[in-house]
């Protein structure tokens, strides 16, 4: 089972932390000192609740705790999972069947500055170059999200087959896009928007 769920923002209420069914997450989204940051991380991790709910119909009963490495797990289920936040989408993948990694980010001209760190073979080179406007931003978009959710992915694991990137554009509020990387082993049976409520 590999399933994604997103969800927008834009419109949800501040975070209220006694939602957090985690305690150890609790205190963790409590010590952030950047507003945004700790909007975008309180909303993530009520998206995965809500997931989870709907999965299981009790998230509650689900136990989490961060690794030495700052990773974050479930403790008492073979639940593997992934989140992710760029300004007002949130992003949350939950695999049965392995290591699975995340990664979404808005598509929009900052990505160009990173032409040059991004672009690694000679292919890519070709590509992006036959390219233009707004294709290119989604393009090296695609290459940094893919990046970052293999890194999410692991390279610790033994692989019973090779990775796949999984790739969707979603739209949200202020007609923004964004481009969402999975990598997983398993191919994606849900990819749908769930609403935190």
């Amino acid at each position: 089972m590999l399933k994604v769920f997103y969800a927008d923002t834009a419109k949800l209420p501040l975070p209220d932390y006694g939602r957090i069914y985690s305690v150890e997450r609790r205190e963790y989204l409590q010590s952030i000192t950047d507003a945004k940051n700790a909007a975008q991380s309180y909303h993530v991790w009520l998206l995965l609740q809500c997931a989870l709910d709907r999965e299981s119909g009790d998230a509650e009963k689900y136990n989490f705790s961060v690794t030495e490495n700052g990773r974050w797990v479930c403790t008492n289920a073979p639940l593997f999972f992934s989140l992710s936040h760029s300004e007002n989408a949130v992003v949350a993948a939950l695999s049965s069947c392995g290591a699975v990694g995340a990664d979404v980010e808005v598509i929009g001209d900052r990505i160009l500055k990173l032409e040059k760190k991004l672009l690694n073979s000679a292919k890519e080179e070709k590509i992006f170059r036959g390219l233009t406007g707004d294709e290119r931003k989604v393009y090296l978009t695609s290459l940094w999200c893919d990046k970052e959710s293999k890194y999410k992915f692991g390279n610790n694991y033994v692989w019973h087959n090779k990775p796949k990137f999984h790739h969707k554009i979603i739209e949200l509020s202020e007609n923004k896009q964004y481009f969402v990387s999975v990598c997983s082993e398993a191919e994606i049976d849900v990819f749908e928007k769930l609403l935190p409520e």
